[in-house]
């Protein structure tokens, strides 16, 4: 992930992951970008949102997987565990433009 933000120019925020995780015990093949949604029945499911990026005027924000994980096996309550893990997170933001001084009125 990354994230570059200079004083005066737009912000830039760019990720990339790719491959195959093993979620909850069941292979999932990473694309370029976008959500993929794990669910096992009986067991929980897990959100995995792939190389996502944000910009504003003077900010930018990339992370190449953030997981969201709901597990409760059997809805037993023995392990009810939530939760967001979050890799490869880059931010930042720019410092505000130097003033332009405004031009001069002509001397009479």
């Amino acid at each position: 992930s990354k994230a570059v933000c200079e004083a005066g120019r737009k912000p830039t925020a760019s990720s990339n992951v790719l491959g195959d995780v093993t979620v909850l015990g069941k292979k999932t093949t990473l694309s370029a970008a976008g959500t993929t949604k794990v669910e096992v029945p009986g067991v929980g499911e897990v959100r995995l949102d792939l190389s996502k990026t944000s910009t504003t005027s003077r900010t930018a924000a990339a992370t190449a997987l953030e997981l969201d994980v709901a597990v409760n096996p059997l809805k037993l309550n023995v392990a009810d565990v939530k939760g967001r893990v979050t890799l490869a997170q880059a931010t930042c933001r720019s410092p505000q433009a130097p003033a332009t001084p405004s031009p001069s009125a002509p001397a009479p």
